[in-house]
Order: C-alpha cells, then sequence, then structure tokens
C-alpha cells in the first residue's frame, strides 16, 4: 500500500488543539501509522456505524480519530476526541 495523503477537517483541527501536549504527541503518532498502514494492528480500526463510509482508529484507551477515504490514496480525519464523546 502507497504512503496516504492526510487531510485535516476544521472539526479535528479544533479539537486537536484542545488535547494536552502529550495527547498531541500520541496523537501525531497514531497518524504517522495511518499514513503508512490505516488498518495497522495496534490502531484497532474499525467501522464507525453511526456514519457511513467512516472509520474509527485508536489512539489510545481513551482517544479516537474518525476518518474517511477522499480517494484511493488520501483520508480526511474527520474527528479526534475521546471515547465517551465520540
Amino acid at each position: 500500500m502507497p504512503q496516504l495523503k492526510i487531510a485535516f477537517s476544521p472539526k479535528f483541527k479544533r479539537n486537536y488543539k484542545k488535547m494536552t501536549l502529550q495527547e498531541q504527541g500520541m496523537i501525531k503518532a497514531a497518524i504517522g501509522k495511518m499514513v503508512l498502514n490505516p488498518f495497522a494492528g495496534g490502531l484497532k480500526t474499525k467501522k464507525y456505524y453511526s456514519r457511513p463510509a467512516t472509520f474509527e482508529s485508536r489512539v489510545n484507551i481513551k482517544i479516537r480519530i474518525l476518518w474517511r477515504f477522499t480517494n484511493k490514496n488520501e483520508i480526511i480525519l474527520d474527528e479526534v476526541g475521546y471515547h465517551d464523546i465520540l
């Protein structure tokens, strides 16, 4: 699988800025894995059934990223936040 391009939604950017620096570092690390393979084992990616064509990937036990494919080689990160509010 070729390296994916990443786009960020305004909502993702807004929520990312609200995270602590430590959480932001973990999110960056997860995005680094997603670029190479969004279905890598550590991300525990699965379909997000509340929204069509959307996936959920795990940053850690608390934080999730919601994303979707925009085309074959690009994904858009829609939201980032705590598991209990997504």
